[in-house]
């Protein structure tokens, strides 16, 4: 167990070092274009579904496209579990970050509510089950009671130097959400120029906002894109049971792949970043 853990640990400390020297990476957001990046692929909530993430990196091949991304969103609370019901889904957090270190700068995950969730501690309760605690036994029943709070910090230690958003070309805009009635109540785009800081985890904090947003109407979509200078965004936050995909209006849309209809987006460089286009690029795996 020790030559385990501590291979863990160096694979959460070195995937950091790649986080944070990702070509193409301002403040918490990482731009791609056709400078750094052929094509990309941008995924849905995983929420722990190991299948969906074997068959998109199956999908990607990132061995034989070797300048290409691969987008993750939202890997922890769901999906497979322990004999004793406990969450294991941080298995797939410590698969993603292996593949950061395998496919350096090309493996990115944007970091949602449930990752921010862990590195709060703030609970979330889904269906009657308090998923924190789930993912807190997850971790003691793999690596033993007394070793489990210390993987737990090296993991939410790797969070912090994950990226918040994905620019693509400009004109496309990655985030798990976006904030809430932002025509009304201003979001402070600077935050995305600079590293993540504790004021953005309280509850009016600009992480807080842009990772809890729900709030899908068009007024709000164009404020924000225009915030920001972008064309269309690309999320994940609300579920789409059963579709994979929703587009709620004209400039955004959500992709889900923690179903069994996962959805993703595959956008390469020749392709223009008008809407139609991109709704075109919605695949199913």
């Amino acid at each position: 167990m020790d030559s385990v853990l501590n291979d863990l640990r160096v694979q959460y400390a070195q995937a950091s070092v790649y986080n944070y020297n990702t070509p193409g990476r301002e403040g918490c957001v990482v731009w791609l274009d056709e400078t750094n990046a052929s094509d990309v692929i941008f995924t849905g909530d995983l929420h722990g579904h190991r299948g969906n993430f074997y068959d998109l990196c199956e999908l990607a091949d990132l061995d034989n496209n070797p300048r290409r991304h691969l987008v993750f969103q939202e890997l922890c609370h769901g999906g497979s579990v322990y004999s004793d019901g406990s969450c294991a889904s941080h298995l797939l957090v410590e698969d993603v970050a292996k593949m950061v270190c395998q496919y350096p700068g090309r493996v990115h995950l944007v970091l949602g509510n449930h990752e921010m969730a862990e590195m709060t501690n703030f609970p979330i309760r889904k269906r009657g089950k308090l998923l924190n605690i789930l993912f807190s036994l997850g971790l003691q029943h793999r690596y033993g009671t007394a070793n489990a709070w210390q993987v737990h910090d090296w993991m939410t230690n790797w969070f912090w130097s994950c990226p918040v958003a994905i620019r693509w070309k400009n004109d496309v805009f990655f985030a798990h959400s976006i904030p809430s009635d932002c025509p009304n109540y201003p979001f402070d785009f600077s935050f995305f120029d600079r590293p993540l800081e504790e004021r953005d985890f309280s509850y009016n904090g600009e992480f807080s906002r842009l990772v809890w947003g729900r709030d899908y109407f068009e007024d709000n979509a164009r404020a924000f894109a225009d915030g920001i200078g972008a064309k269309f965004l690309i999320t994940g936050h609300e579920p789409c049971i059963d579709m994979g995909f929703k587009q709620p209006n004209p400039i955004q849309i959500i992709l889900d792949c923690c179903d069994d209809t996962p959805a993703y987006i595959h956008l390469t460089a020749d392709m223009p970043t008008d809407p139609m286009t991109i709704r075109s690029a919605v695949h199913f795996l």
